[in-house]
């Protein structure tokens, strides 16, 4: 398979949730392509929650490789705000913001780096507005509306947290964290009858 093949294959693997086939895959394609920025973001994500500091490193490469990329910028923002890297995805996403031009398809993600870094550091006035707009943008994108319905309930803003979660499930239906979302706001609104027999909410949501 050529690179453009392989990738397509990783992006399957990915999509159905077949994550050691993936990494595998992956292993074997970052020793054959190590200068891909695309490769290295692949295997980084990949790597993630497998061996964190392998994503970092892979992460930071990709950096390297593609210095003035938004894509590849943004893209490794985001990843080292799942690791807890805030300072850093925000100075990156700063970098980012500096390539991109007005029609940068990531635009909405770049802002919404912006409020989880402020979640993070417990501002959850200050990161309202960068979630809302990232999400009132694409909806669509992964954890948009995740992070903007927990600041959101954490308001006392309920049934407005319940809206933005339901959306987010339209275009994530599977997704569990923003099902027991769903669960709990329900459960705070309309109490214990509206649960389904058997559901329980056994995790957080952050």
């Amino acid at each position: 398979m050529d690179l453009e093949q392989v990738l397509e294959r990783s992006r399957e693997l990915a999509r159905t949730d077949r994550h050691p086939e993936n990494l595998a895959l992956l292993r074997e394609v970052i020793e054959k392509y190590p200068d891909e920025p695309e490769v290295a973001l692949r295997a980084a994500a990949a790597y993630y929650g497998e061996d964190n500091d392998e994503t970092e490193r892979l992460t930071r490469h990709a950096v390297t490789l593609s210095p003035e990329d938004p894509t590849v910028l943004t893209r490794a923002a985001s990843m080292m705000l799942e690791l807890g890297r805030t300072d850093e995805a925000l100075e990156l996403s700063g970098q980012a913001r500096n390539y991109a031009d007005q029609d940068f398809p990531l635009l909405a993600d770049l802002v919404h780096i912006v409020g989880r870094a402020a979640l993070v550091r417990g501002e959850y006035e200050k990161a309202e507005p960068p979630l809302r707009v990232a999400f009132d943008n694409q909806p669509e994108s992964f954890g948009h509306g995740q992070f903007l319905a927990m600041v959101l309930e954490s308001q006392g803003r309920y049934e407005e947290a319940l809206e933005v979660v339901e959306e987010s499930l339209r275009h994530w239906p599977d997704d569990p964290k923003l099902d027991v979302q769903r669960i709990r706001l329900r459960l705070i609104l309309f109490g214990p009858d509206t649960l389904l027999p058997g559901a329980t909410v056994t995790e957080s949501a952050d």
